[in-house]
Order: structure tokens, then C-alpha cells, then sequence
């Protein structure tokens, strides 16, 4: 019924035909195997650029607390400097307080630290200070001149 050359014609195109269907698969395959593998290195590129993301953020967060830290350190010794100058300039109004002296007139009499009596009425060069503290205490008035009294 069929002649041999047909039916080795027809096994030759069905090979050719399954050949052709299998390499047609093949490429299938591999071009979803490269859609895949594309798919998976795109993933794998955003995963690391968003490791990348949070690591420059932990950085700039990190920088932001070394700078606030910084800022407070540099705060707390401007707030030191201050006080200390304030102790400063507070210390030397004592002092140039303390040496500066005035005149008091004594209201009543004293003795002073050698027991020998100063009698009321005794004008004494005195510091600022002690002067002040007479005249609140009321044991001894200004004996400076005002304005325009001077001697």
C-alpha cells in the first residue's frame, strides 16, 4: 500500500517535525529561563539597593546623634565658659570691691582687734564692704563728701 520511499519520507518529516518541535521548546524553555534568571537579578538589584537605602540612613542617623551630641557638648561648655566667667568677673567686683575703701564716721565706740578703743565720732578709711555692713548694722554713717562739697 506504501511505497517505501513515502513512508521513509513521511518518518524523515515526522522526525524533522518533532526536531523541530523540541527545539521550539528548547528555546522556550530558554527563554524563560533567561526571563527568570533576568527576573531574579532585577529582584536581587532592588534588594540591595534597598540595603543600600537603610544603610545610608542608620549612616545619616548615626551622623545626625554624633552631630546633636556634638551641638550639646559644644552648649553645655559655652553654659560652663559662662559660668565660670560670670564666677569671674564676680569674684574680681569682690575683690575691687574689697579694696576699695571709703570713709565712715563711727556712731558709737568701738575697739578694734587690739582691744584699744576708737571713740564714737572717729572718721575711719574702711572696705566697701565693711562700710556697708556698719551703716546697715546703724553703727556708722557716710563721712564722704557729696558732689560738689568736697574740701
Amino acid at each position: 500500500m506504501s511505497d517505501p520511499k513515502n513512508i521513509a519520507a513521511a518518518e524523515r518529516a515526522k522526525i524533522v517535525q518533532e526536531a523541530e518541535e523540541k527545539a521550539k521548546l528548547e528555546a522556550a524553555e530558554a527563554v524563560e529561563r533567561e526571563r527568570k534568571e533576568r527576573e531574579a537579578a532585577e529582584l536581587r538589584a532592588l534588594e540591595a539597593e534597598e540595603r543600600a537605602e537603610r544603610v545610608e540612613a542608620e549612616l545619616r542617623l548615626q551622623r545626625e546623634a554624633e552631630e546633636a551630641a556634638k551641638r550639646q557638648r559644644l552648649e553645655e561648655d559655652r553654659a560652663r565658659q559662662e559660668e565660670i566667667d560670670r564666677v569671674d568677673r564676680e569674684r574680681r567686683s569682690a575683690e575691687a570691691l574689697a579694696s576699695k575703701k571709703t570713709p565712715v564716721r563711727l556712731l558709737f565706740d568701738t575697739w578694734d582687734d587690739d582691744e584699744k578703743r576708737i571713740a564714737a565720732g572717729t572718721v575711719l578709711e574702711v572696705p566697701v564692704s565693711v562700710a556697708k555692713e556698719l551703716i546697715a548694722k546703724g553703727k556708722a554713717e557716710r563721712a564722704d563728701p557729696l558732689p560738689g562739697d568736697a574740701e
